[in-house]
């Protein structure tokens, strides 16, 4: 049986954020005004995730498991709040990002995680592609099919366990 977005939000944040550090509350209101702005419909499973578990704010230690493994995946930082979504995608398109990316989260670089906003103007999906813009580069790749589909697999890394030194006991 496959995890809903919210089931792999819930399970990301359990292994990378830290418990003093409660994710940021996001309300369907917040989504909708977002929405109206950009003119699109986000995809279910992102609302759902979002509205229900809120704004992950990941620790140093995701970003740390991904460099000691040598994965070639991007960090998240952080998920934008809708306020966040909407001032640096449209910050940004002034400059360089694709006038049809909306930008919901960053990297540790500065690159920006988004959907794409053609796949996002019809009707509401449950799932929508995460593309990832490479500021550097002004490059645009796919990361995942879904919204779940990118928790889940930042979600599966496993963590760096912790060095034991035996000389810490005083012997």
């Amino acid at each position: 049986m496959s995890r809903s977005g919210a089931d792999e939000l819930r399970r990301f944040k359990q292994k990378w954020a830290h418990a003093d550090y409660p994710p940021i509350a996001v309300t369907e209101s917040e989504l909708d005004s977002l929405e109206r702005t950009f003119s699109i419909l986000l995809p279910d499973d992102y609302r759902e995730a979002v509205c229900t578990v809120g704004l992950v704010r990941p620790t140093i230690d995701l970003l740390q498991a991904i460099v000691e493994r040598g994965l070639l995946v991007a960090d998240l930082s952080d998920l934008f709040s809708p306020g966040e979504v909407v001032e640096n995608t449209t910050g940004l398109q002034e400059v360089s990002l694709p006038r049809h990316l909306v930008a919901i989260a960053n990297d540790c670089s500065g690159n920006l995680f988004c959907f794409s906003a053609l796949e996002l103007n019809e009707r509401r999906t449950r799932h929508a592609k995460i593309h990832l813009w490479d500021h550097d580069f002004d490059t645009v790749e796919l990361v995942a099919a879904s919204f779940t589909d990118w928790i889940r697999q930042l979600a599966d890394i496993k963590p760096i366990e912790p060095a034991h030194n035996d000389n810490q006991s005083g012997q």
